[in-house]
Order: structure tokens, then C-alpha cells, then sequence
């Protein structure tokens, strides 16, 4: 939710303008420099989120998705290959079941 104010000409008063969490209900000054770390959409309806809730949403949505094929557990443990690696060090990136052990691999997003 954004709080707005105004000035008694109309105006838009923009130092007051505030942002509230819908979630914990935290707020910010909307023009502050923890701006770019809470997710305001452009649709005035969509909710908008301080950077903890929208980190607890992320996560929460990754482990609602992501599911061992083989047993259907949601703890994967991430395995990432690291580009500063020597190439004899180097690993695909995947995911292992922390409960039966089966190897995920992770495919590279197709580029634009």
C-alpha cells in the first residue's frame, strides 16, 4: 500500500509519500534509498513487499516448486559450478536429494 500525501495546493507532497508492506505492515519513505530493495509492481491492485517478506515469498515459492523427481523431497542441496574454478575442478550445476541422493541437473536458461 502506498500512503500518499499532499500539499494544500494539490500538489503531490513526494518526501511524504510512504510505502507500507502488505504483508508485516513495514514501512519506508517511497523515495529513500531502500527503494530498489522492495518489490513495487506497476499494477496499482498487486501487493507490494519490504525485502524480508519478499524473500520469504521467494523462498517459499522455490521450495513449493522444486521437487525431487525421484521422492518427491523438496530439501535439494544447489551444486554450482564456479567459473573461476580450475577446469579439472570444474562441475556441472545440480542438485542433489538430501534424502535419496538422486542428481538433478540444472539447465542453463536459453538466451535471448
Amino acid at each position: 500500500m502506498i500512503h500518499k500525501r499532499y500539499r494544500r495546493d494539490g500538489k503531490p507532497d513526494w518526501a511524504r509519500w510512504v510505502m507500507e508492506c502488505d504483508s508485516c505492515q513495514r514501512t519506508t519513505h517511497m523515495f529513500s534509498h531502500e527503494n530498489p530493495e522492495w518489490l513495487v509492481t506497476a499494477n496499482p491492485d498487486m501487493a507490494i513487499f519490504c525485502p524480508a517478506c519478499f524473500n520469504a515469498w521467494a523462498d517459499h515459492l522455490i521450495a513449493s516448486t522444486l521437487r525431487c523427481p525421484e521422492c518427491d523431497y523438496t530439501h535439494l542441496r544447489m551444486w554450482v559450478a564456479d567459473p573461476g574454478d580450475p577446469p579439472d575442478e570444474r562441475h556441472p550445476n545440480f542438485a542433489d536429494c538430501d534424502r535419496c541422493g538422486a542428481i538433478v541437473l540444472i539447465a542453463e536458461p536459453p538466451s535471448l
